[in-house]
């Protein structure tokens, strides 16, 4: 620009302009944070002339690779960057051409776009898209879920989201991370498999068989279900069914049936299906024809029915006609299916001989006979059933010798069978006489293989009647006993030997102890409860299921070491029901022997103080020294909350105490109803630390602080799991109590009320500052408290408390948001110097800007910051949003390039403000001469520019300007500025010869003149008519003053245009003696654009001419004028040369003025011979 205005200032001006076209017309940019762009801009010469010009940008984001150019087809190449910009956010803004075609502005956005990430299916802008990335490619999602985007992604702000995620990968399994992460999140609902039926029923298969079951699941997501197979006949099953089995919604399971392990009749099988959280039980039945085998089982059956039977009968279950028609119908049973049974029609014939149906008697026995000689007598027991049922028939005791003696034949000789011992037994007076051989051989026969409840029936006879033979304890015993038991058929006696024998073993027995139970229901024998409950105790038995026995021996006031805490221990802890009153007489002398249940001892004494009258003052210090060990550990529980709320008060809170009640204060009791839950996992969203709580009977106590812990479940395979079917209870402590203590999780909960209601909450910068300082806060709790605290700060929650404490924090780790809250505090608080380098790094954009233009007025007067590039684009931000602080004004002014829209509204702003600085107008107007403007406004900016210290070099380039388009392209040009050259004229300033020129073309055309105006335009006539440049209008003077003589002899004629053409002119001249020829000539150029020709003509000659202008567009030329010029005393001035004494006669002798024209002849003469006197020839 400045190789222009000196052009102009020393009198060169170019006709031709470039024509330009700027091909984009707006600029729209999408970007991501941290991402940048590249483009170009194209400005191209429509008239293939060169274009000048330059490039700024009102904003930093866009910047040029080079922002000045010089060509016919420029390209300009820029970069968009997102640096210090926000999703979501948009920055508006203009570039502008400063050309020598003129001015152009392009409005741009550069719009933020919200982050995405690339999929299969298109862009993931969120979870929904994400749920349907798992719809659509499960193992994609899963990669993404995986993926360290993931977080940063979807769960930036949330915190409790974040910590999900994290507890969730501690799953080792991926694809149960992901399903319980967004069941946890509540963005899918949790998978549930079902099937459409339970049961299936197959019939006679006889050949292996493979069939499936259709597992469905509610939803899509990731399902393991665990198979557990019963049934021998089901084979090659899988024993789990994973995500990948599902098509769809469905996975078929096969399992396959093994036909040659079924057997005859039903065959039962069961397929359970589990996941953590549901069970489902299939139940698969082949039902097969019965065979052999299975009458062989209903025989053996039947059988075993005869036997219980008879035994409901001996040991008086049932009576004797009870035990007879049983008989008999069992019987008719077996007959029914088989007419020759020899085992029914003995059973018949033993009913009839019970009845004492002699005949129906005989006929059995003879039937009986028959069949056993078709046998032949190959099954003896039959053989000597049928004999023993003779002997009661025949009531002859020769006879019954006889038959005794066969059958102890049968017996010794091989035939050692129950049965046959049996018979002996109530045939043979032996064994009456000798309980203890009896006893004997039974054992004998047990030790053999003999497992017959018949047996055992006798034996326990015998021990019932004499106890003493029980001596010890082998599995015959146990077997006898039990069965004694379970026939109720036990007698004190038997029940004290049993349990001084069993006493003796110090280990506990589950047998033993089973025995003894059943024992003491039946007996409520002291001794066989003595026994129980040292047994429990021996064996360290606590289950709640031996409470009752303890409980009686405590009600027994039996005298065994630790009944009274195993009494304790086994207790059902759920109510608070009176204990027995002994164990409160017992425990008045110490509890240090109870380790476990204390607590619940303790707040059952508590609850039933009333009761005990007296009683309690003996408890009351050790319940206060319990609760006292309780609290300093921190523990609570359902019960130690009883005793804590009966107990302490702030003056109970001495010492330590008080630093442990977070602890108890903040336990919560979880109940879960899954039994495959294990272990409570929490971990609060503000910290690193994970607490883990075991399930003990379904129930974990946890110590929760902040609201919405995460809490997981692990199952007994290790998973964790999201539970929502679980039971959380507050142990609140209801004691009036001031003294709460604290700790760093407490201080997160009072962090929490202020970050909740911090209006509510003003002044607690110090308890904020010790919260950020917790050790362990997780990363993004610290950093989102650091937020919070900027933002409380900077709404005035501090109560004026600013310090240093802010600029402490790492602006780098802050969100934009923060970041700019920062700045905006340090301007408010007028804090100048801490805040520039922070803008100079983040940027200025979302300031507000009211503080933006604060801050802008404070930097501006430090020399340091002149030419500030930051600084600059600050201002000019400010500007365009109101700001006209003077300073600015004149800051702006002097550095800040831009559009020539721009700078003129800043030029307006500065003269609506009365600012004396001429800095933004001088630039505006270098600016606009550069772009070729004719617009009123830069007469406007001249007027005011030369009311304050000016450069003569760009007022004489701009008079050269505008008088350049004024008097040769013809741009009309405000009086004002003839006025202000007439000024600068009169004042002697030199200006261009094309000034010259206009100025007097304009003066030519009043029809008055001041003085100072005749003498300006008669000076600069004769300067210009002695550099040979000369106008017909020049003659117009001549009424005020003489015109040089040389013109006043020649019309000229001129023309005005590209100085680039070649201009012809072609005339004739018309007198009284006629025309002259046409002549054409090239008119001569006196000055760039203006084209002269000069020609002389006497009153009355009239001359036609026209002008023919060549160019490229038109070689040939083309006729762009046609004038005709007559000479007429309108047009001849007085003069006095020879030129004009000549004219004067001619007009005068046309006028008949002869006398006048004598006079002029005879001047001419004078002046003819004087000339030549004077004027000699060299």
């Amino acid at each position: 620009m400045k190789t222009l205005i000196d052009k102009l200032a020393a009198g060169v001006s170019t006709y031709e302009m470039p024509d330009a076209e700027v091909l984009e017309n707006r600029i729209a940019v999408e970007l991501e944070t941290g991402d940048y762009k590249r483009g170009e801009l194209n400005i191209k010469s429509k008239n293939n002339l060169p274009i000048k010009g330059v490039v700024f940008s009102t904003d930093n984001h866009i910047t040029f690779e080079n922002n000045q150019f010089n060509g016919i087809n420029n390209v300009i190449r820029y970069s968009v960057s997102s640096k210090n910009l926000e999703q979501g956010q948009i920055c508006n803004g203009t570039i502008s051409m400063v050309t020598t075609a003129g001015g152009f502005d392009i409005p741009f956005a550069i719009t933020i776009k919200k982050r995405e990430l690339e999929s299969t299916i298109g862009m993931i802008g969120g979870f929904n898209d994400f749920l349907r990335l798992i719809n659509e490619s499960y193992d994609e999602a899963l990669i993404l879920f995986l993926s360290k985007e993931f977080k940063e992604f979807f769960l930036k702000n949330d915190s409790f989201g974040s910590t999900l995620y994290d507890m969730v990968l501690h799953n080792s399994n991926r694809g149960i991370a992901m399903e319980e992460f967004l069941v946890g999140m509540g963005l899918k609902k949790r998978v549930a498999i079902s099937t459409k039926e339970n049961y299936r029923e197959y019939s006679n298969i006889k050949e292996n068989y493979a069939d499936t079951i259709n597992l469905e699941r509610s939803c899509l997501g990731y399902a393991e279900i665990n198979v557990t197979v019963e049934g021998d006949f089901l084979y090659n099953c899988k024993s789990q069914v994973k995500g990948d089995d599902f098509n769809g919604k469905v996975a078929e399971y096969e399992f396959y049936i093994n036909a040659a392990r079924l057997h005859g009749g039903s065959n039962h099988g069961r397929l359970i299906f589990e996941t953590t959280n549901e069970t489902i039980v299939y139940d698969i039945v082949v039902v097969n024809e019965k065979d052999e085998i299975n009458d062989y089982i209903e025989e053996k059956k039947n059988n075993i029915g005869l036997i219980k039977n008879y035994l409901d009968f001996r040991t008086g279950v049932i009576d004797g006609k009870k035990w007879i028609n049983k008989m008999s119908k069992m019987a008719q049973e077996r007959l029914e299916k088989n007419e020759d049974d020899l085992v029914g029609i003995l059973v018949k014939a033993q009913v009839a001989i019970a009845e004492n149906k002699t005949e129906e008697a005989t006929s059995y026995l003879d039937r009986a006979s028959k069949q056993m000689a078709i046998k032949d007598k190959n099954n003896v027991e039959e053989y000597c059933y049928y004999l023993y049922l003779k002997t009661l028939h025949k009531n002859n005791p020769n006879y019954t010798n006889e038959i005794k003696a066969e059958i102890k034949k049968y017996f010794e000789s091989g035939h050692d069978t129950w049965q046959l011992l049996w018979l002996l037994f109530y045939m043979d007076e032996r064994y009456d006489e000798n309980p203890s051989l009896k006893y004997t051989m039974i054992k004998r026969m047990f030790g053999e293989g003999c497992f017959s409840p018949v047996m055992y029936f006798e034996a326990a006879n015998i021990l019932i009647n004499q106890p003493e033979l029980l001596r010890i304890l082998n599995s015959f015993e146990i077997q006898v006993l039990n069965f004694a038991a379970k026939y109720k058929i036990v007698t004190k006696d038997l029940a004290k030997q049993t349990a001084e024998l069993m006493i003796k073993d110090k280990a506990y027995n589950e047998g033993y102890f089973n025995i003894l139970a059943r024992f003491y229901e039946q007996t409520k024998e002291e001794e066989v409860l003595t026994c129980i409950c040292t047994m429990i105790i021996n064996g360290n038995k606590l289950d709640h299921s031996y409470s009752k026995w303890l409980t009686e021996g405590v009600r027994e006031e039996l005298r065994i070491t630790n009944l009274y805490e195993y009494y304790i221990y086994t207790i059902n802890t759920s109510n608070y029901k009176p204990l027995e009153k002994s164990a409160y007489k017992y425990f008045s002398y110490g509890t240090d022997t109870l380790m476990y249940n204390k607590d619940y001892f303790y707040a059952n004494l508590l609850t039933n103080i009333s009761m005990l009258e007296d009683e309690y003052l003996k408890f009351r210090d050790g319940v206060e020294k319990y609760a006292t060990e309780q609290l300093l550990k921190g523990n609570n529980n359902d019960h130690l909350r009883l005793i804590y709320s009966k107990l302490i008060t702030d003056d109970f809170l001495v010492g330590n105490m008080q630093q442990a009640m977070p602890q108890v204060l903040n336990t919560y009791k979880i109940t879960v109803k899954n039994e495959k839950i294990k272990t409570v996992v929490v971990r609060h969203k503000e910290t690193e630390n994970i607490i883990t709580s075991t399930v003990n009977n379904g129930v974990a106590y946890v110590r929760l602080y902040t609201k919405n812990p995460v809490i997981l479940f692990m199952d007994n395979k290790g998973r964790f799991i999201w539970e929502s079917d679980y039971q959380i209870k507050h142990l609140k402590i209801e004691a009036s109590i001031t003294k709460k203590g604290s700790s760093n999780l407490t201080k997160l909960v009072e962090t929490e009320k202020i970050l909740e209601h911090p209006n509510m909450y003003k002044g607690k910068v110090q308890e904020l500052k010790e919260t950020v300082e917790i050790p362990e806060l997780s990363k993004q709790y610290r950093d989102s408290l650091k937020e919070f605290i900027v933002d409380y700060y900077y709404k005035g929650y501090d109560l004026g408390e600013m310090d240093i404490y802010i600029m402490q924090f790492n602006l780098a780790e802050l969100s934009k948001v923060s970041r700019k809250k920062i700045m905006e505090i340090l301007i408010e608080r007028n804090l100048m110097e801490m805040v520039y380098p922070h803008i100079a790094k983040y940027g200025y954009e979302s300031i507000k800007v009211s503080l933006l233009e604060k801050l802008c007025v404070e930097l501006v007067k430090e020399p340091e910051f002149d030419k500030n590039e930051i600084l600059i684009e600050m201002c000019a931000e400010s500007f365009r949003n109101g700001c006209r602080d003077e300073n600015v004004l004149k800051f702006l002014g002097k550095y800040y390039d831009s559009g020539s829209l721009e700078l003129y509204q800043m030029f307006l702003a500065v003269q609506s403000r009365n600012i004396n600085d001429n800095t933004l107008a001088e630039k505006l107007l270098v600016q606009l001469i550069f772009e070729g403007s004719v617009d009123k406004s830069i007469y406007e900016i001249y007027e005011e520019y030369i009311k304050g210290p000016t450069s003569s070099v760009i007022r004489k380039a701009f008079y050269t300007y505008v008088s350049y388009n004024y008097f040769i392209k013809k741009v009309q040009c405000p009086e004002r500025v003839w006025e202000i050259v007439e000024q600068e004229l009169e004042n002697g300033f030199d200006v261009t010869l094309i000034t010259k020129i206009a100025f007097v073309e304009v003066m030519s055309q009043k029809d008055k003149l001041t003085e100072n105006q005749i003498k300006i335009t008669k000076d600069l006539i004769d300067t210009l008519v002695k550099s040979n440049v000369n106008f017909e209008f020049y003659k117009k003077f001549n009424k005020w003053y003489k015109i040089p003589f040389n013109l006043l002899d020649k019309t000229i004629i001129d023309f005005r245009t590209n100085p680039k053409h070649r201009v012809d002119i072609t005339y004739e001249i018309k007198n009284q003696e006629g025309k002259t020829g046409k002549v054409t000539e090239e008119m001569g150029s006196i000055y760039p654009g203006i084209f002269s020709k000069e020609v002389i003509m006497f009153y009355g000659e009239e001359i036609d001419y026209s002008i023919k202008e060549y160019s490229n567009e038109y070689p040939e030329g083309k006729v762009v004028d046609n004038y005709s010029v007559r000479i007429s005393e309108k047009n001849a001035y007085n003069d006095e040369s020879r030129f004009g004494i000549i004219n004067s006669m001619m007009i005068c002798k046309a006028l008949g003025e002869d006398d006048a024209a004598r006079d002029m002849m005879q001047t001419y003469e004078l002046c003819k011979e004087a000339g030549r006197k004077l004027f000699r020839l060299l």
